[in-house]
C-alpha cells in the first residue's frame, strides 16, 4: 500500500505543479480544472483504475527516458 501512496503522492505533486503553471494565465485554467475534476470523480469510484493507470503511465515515462 505504501508504494501506491508514493505513486499517488507523485501524481498530486505533478498536478499541483501544473496548477501553478496554469494560474499564470487564468483563461487557460477553467477547462483543465474541469477535466481534472471529472477525471478524479471517475477515478474515486474506481480505485483500482487509479493504480493501473499510474503504473501504465510510469512504464510509458520510463520508456521515454
Amino acid at each position: 500500500m505504501s508504494e501506491d501512496f508514493m505513486i499517488l503522492s507523485k501524481v498530486f505533486t505533478k498536478l499541483t505543479e501544473d496548477f501553478r503553471f496554469l494560474t499564470k494565465d487564468s483563461r487557460k485554467l477553467t477547462e483543465p480544472i474541469f477535466q481534472m475534476t471529472e477525471h478524479l470523480k471517475y477515478l474515486s469510484k474506481h480505485p483500482r483504475t487509479i493504480v493501473q493507470t499510474l503504473l501504465q503511465n510510469s512504464i510509458k515515462m520510463s520508456e521515454l527516458e
